[in-house]
């Protein structure tokens, strides 16, 4: 049975349900104490002395003191110590948590700026919800009940007649808001391809600036941030319309009470002092449903955005997990891939992709000895980097299995596997963090125990040692966003340093020197061999100088294995790895 919303909040939300029990329980007290100061003000009208007044008037100013002083500091310190500081760092780090399940197919099939907008205003939508329910609706709420139910005690006339008033008005506007519902959710969904559009000009401004291209990103921005706003429009206008009517209940409820109360008085039922009280108390009752009313259209806004997150964060990661995985004592590289074949979901089999990361591949049969040092080329969109990534469990085949030292992958401890594999990848993922902790990061608790000779020994195999002595803080120094203090080669340099410090068993380069000029290719070409000695290396490649010297070469065409054999053999028996040779700039 699918859960609802609030359900899944109460769920999410348990660490802090104690605190904001607290939190109303006070708030009821409060309003308690509250709704006695009308009632002595009634009984200081009536008052038959002055001295009488007066205690009244004493009474009614200590309510108010215990309930805005004592009461409202004790809870404001509360919330301050439990909630206000704890609630974003718990959703950021659920929401991390969730994303980081989904498995890496996962994150590269899906837009990554509308995952963080789903992400962002749903948890912005969570704790303003929660926050609003607790803090300001819920203690209207208790006003309302507690004043409804004095009124009904002292006169049964009026208070019926408030809560009929009242009754049908939240009846019609619930009716009113389940017509809305589908229409907001659809509203939120097309604010996402809004969001898609910004943070895709957000992350490539520097590449819109040097081509010239401001006003177009500017008005492409515009352009989609207008549909959305004449969309909110038709969807809204009629809502506040209706608003408005609805709130005519509201008024002969808050009138017709007073009306109520006056014939009462008049009739010699109650005092005049009694009126003053049944009047503060009507307000309070009446007027605070006309408040909830203010909060309705941002609810519905809220339900929708949080609708989305859990929408999101409850896909399952398309990588199902061993329930007792596989540790073994030791990894020694073996890897064999049997009858391998992966279609990626988005893919239309009909229309071929020329993105490397869409390119599906078909019974892949190969064994790598522990050891060996392969290289993987072939033209794009071969399906190079879809072996690879299969390899590394970004995405399960479709059908075949692959088996590592002869235990199929997916009985294998995931995080213990791959914490035995190196990756050097074309994009180098590098952190605003200083060059130390980028080449530790990998690590999984074992970075504290890294020593400086450590570092040296790793920088030395990646042949960055020399520029890093250079630098005035070493290890230390701050390599800026993304490595902007970088150079290309530095930052590939870096990655290896970060794959080797983890001692891994299999080695894995993707297009690691595709982006590099010839010095720079030849500095990490040289890092590469230094750092696959010992280890089973696969490398992925275009430019068949990476590759040359491989144990063997594994040639891909349209998602199969065209060949394997080494360069002198591919070079005299293989058509497809000639062409390549052929289209190479420099000849070998």
């Amino acid at each position: 049975m699918k859960e609802n919303i609030p359900l899944k909040l109460v769920k999410m939300l348990k660490p802090f349900w104690r605190h904001y029990a607290v939190v109303l329980l006070l708030n009821l007290v409060t309003q308690l104490v509250v709704m006695c100061i009308p009632f002595l003000f009634a009984k200081m009208i009536d008052a038959n002395t002055f001295n009488q007044a007066i205690l009244f008037v004493a009474a009614a100013f200590a309510c108010w003191l215990i309930s805005r002083t004592i009461i409202s500091i004790t809870r404001d310190r509360y919330e301050v110590q439990n909630i206000d500081f704890d609630t974003q760092p718990f959703l950021n780090n659920l929401s991390l948590r969730k994303l980081l399940n989904f498995s890496v197919g996962q994150h590269r099939n899906e837009n990554s700026g509308i995952k963080q907008h789903v992400v962002g205003e749903g948890q912005s939508a969570i704790r303003e919800m929660v926050e609003r329910m607790i803090f300001e609706i819920t203690p209207v709420i208790l006003q309302t009940v507690v004043t409804t139910t004095i009124i009904t005690v002292f006169s049964p006339l009026i208070g019926s007649f408030i809560i009929i008033c009242i009754t049908l008005y939240l009846y019609l506007t619930i009716k009113r808001n389940i017509s809305y519902r589908g229409r907001t959710l659809d509203w939120i969904e097309k604010r996402k391809n809004q969001a898609k559009i910004i943070s895709e000009f957000h992350r490539n401004i520097p590449f819109v600036i040097l081509e010239s291209q401001e006003d177009k990103a500017i008005t492409m921005v515009r352009d989609a941030q207008e549909k959305n706003s004449d969309m909110a429009k038709k969807l809204w206008t009629p809502y506040v319309t209706q608003s408005g009517y609805l709130r005519i209940i509201i008024g002969i409820s808050l009138y017709g009470s007073i009306g109520l109360a006056l014939y009462l008085i008049f009739t010699g039922q109650f005092s005049k002092g009694m009126f003053v009280a049944f009047v503060s108390w009507i307000q309070q009752s009446v007027g605070n449903v006309e408040m909830l009313a203010y909060y309705q259209r941002q609810f519905m806004i809220y339900f929708a955005q949080v609708n989305k997150y859990f929408e999101l964060t409850s896909i399952p990661s398309d990588i199902s997990m061993a329930e007792n995985p596989i540790l073994p004592e030791n990894l020694f590289g073996k890897i064999e891939f049997r009858n391998v074949s992966y279609s990626y979901p988005s893919r239309n089999d009909s229309k071929k992709s020329h993105a490397n990361e869409n390119e599906s591949v078909s019974n892949l049969c190969f064994t790598i000895l522990p050891g060996e040092k392969i290289g993987i080329v072939g033209e794009s969109g071969a399906g190079k980097s879809t072996l690879v990534n299969l390899l590394r469990r970004a995405s399960d085949p479709s059908s075949g299995s692959i088996l590592i030292d002869d235990y199929p992958l997916t009985h294998l401890d995931l995080h213990w596997f791959r914490s035995n594999i190196g990756n050097v990848e074309q994009e180098v993922a590098v952190f605003d963090l200083s060059i130390k902790e980028n080449i530790v990061f990998g690590l999984n608790g074992r970075a504290g125990s890294i020593t400086d000779q450590d570092l040296h020994e790793v920088a030395k195999l990646a042949s960055i040692d020399d520029f890093i002595l250079k630098l005035e803080n070493g290890f230390d120094t701050m390599i800026g966003e993304r490595g902007i203090k970088l150079s290309g080669g530095e930052r590939q340099r870096i990655a290896i340093a970060r794959a080797l410090i983890k001692n891994p068993k299999i080695l894995i380069f993707d297009e690691a020197t595709s982006a590099l000029d010839a010095y720079n290719e030849k500095l990490v070409h040289d890092s590469m061999n230094q750092a696959s000695k010992g280890r089973t290396t696969i490398i992925i490649a275009h430019r068949l100088s990476t590759v040359i010297d491989a144990d063997r070469i594994i040639v891909m065409k349209e998602g199969a294995i065209d060949d394997i054999g080494t360069h002198v053999e591919l070079s005299e028996r293989c058509a497809e790895y000639q062409k390549l040779i052929k289209n190479q700039i420099v000849a070998f």
